[in-house]
Order: C-alpha cells, then structure tokens, then sequence
C-alpha cells in the first residue's frame, strides 16, 4: 500500500506543472494561461486525459488508505485515531488549498504558483512517508503499541 500511495504523491509532485502547462495549452484561448507550452487549440479530449491523469494519481493515494491509517494505529483506539488523523489531515491540508493557493497567486502575480502548495504537501508526505513510517503490511495488529 505504501509504494503505491507515495508514487501517487511522488508522481503529482514531478508532473503538477507540466499538466497545468498542457491543460492551458488545450483550453479555450486566453493569453494570460498560457504556461510552459504554446496554444495548441481547444481540445476537450485532451483536456479530459489530463484530468484523468490527476484522477489516477488521487485514487493511488486514496483507495489505500483506509488500510494504511488504520494499520498505524492500536486495535482499542482504531476508530478513534484513524478518523481524526483523516479528517484534521484532510481539513487542514486540502481545505486550505484554496485560500492559500490564492494568496499565493496573489502575491506573486504567478497563475500557476497555487500549485506550489498543493506540491508542497505532497513532497513533504513523500519524505515523511518514505522516511520516517514504517509498512505495517506484515505486523500483527493486535500487538501494535
């Protein structure tokens, strides 16, 4: 489970930009998106492979980690940690995203620097992750302290 959620988070870090940068290229014209490539056109269907992409790096981190909380914690207090663990995690992290992305945006004039925040949680789970958390696929659960 672990691999598969940091190269969803790996991936998004590495390709973020580049599929903004396309995504403009492919939407409907406006001189101020352009990012990294020249308009190409308007172009739903790769507008949606785009997306898609971002889609599948979601699901590589989400589908997994239901399992993956609550192995990290104590059979007595599983429910407990695990949902709150998600829901600050998710609250704080993601719900942020817009007004920080925005403020960012803001003060730099820079379309595409909200993304940095976003890139920046993910990077910081992939250290935390790969570095300092254990898989617990193959641990006794009853025994976890």
């Amino acid at each position: 489970r672990k691999p598969i959620m940091l190269s969803g988070m790996a991936l998004a870090v590495l390709t973020y930009y580049p599929i903004y940068g396309m995504m403009a290229s492919f939407a409907p014209a406006d001189p101020r998106q352009y990012f990294l490539f020249s308009y190409q056109g308007y172009n739903p269907i790769a507008l949606c492979l785009l997306v898609l992409a971002q889609v599948v790096y979601a699901a590589m981190v989400f589908a997994p980690i239901a399992a993956f909380l609550a192995e990290m914690f104590p059979t007595p207090a599983r429910v407990t940690w695990l949902s709150t663990v998600f829901h600050v995690g998710s609250g704080v992290f993601g719900g942020l995203v817009p007004i920080i992305g925005l403020t960012i945006i803001q003060s730099t004039g820079n379309y595409y620097a909200g993304l940095w925040w976003p890139m920046l949680i993910a990077g910081a789970c992939v250290i935390i992750g790969a570095g300092f958390i254990r898989e617990t696929n193959q641990v006794d659960l009853a025994n976890i302290r």
